[in-house]
């Protein structure tokens, strides 16, 4: 997770989140923002919330480390 998505319809990671999007019933614009972020399922919060845990930035890591994500 680098914070760098790129735009669909050529970006892989824009294509996937546009997916997900779809699936959990917000605009699948392959842009990840607030909406998106408030519709995931609880199970998908806490899977994105250990993804960004272990594979985050430093920033990402402390705050997660200080329970501010």
């Amino acid at each position: 997770m680098d914070g760098s998505i790129g735009k669909l319809p050529n970006s892989k990671t824009a294509q996937a989140i546009a997916t997900y999007q779809a699936k959990i019933g917000v605009d699948d614009n392959g842009v990840w923002g607030y909406e998106t972020g408030q519709k995931m399922p609880s199970a998908d919060k806490s899977i994105f919330k250990q993804c960004a845990s272990d594979h985050g930035d430093l920033i990402d890591k402390a705050m997660h480390w200080l329970g501010i994500d």
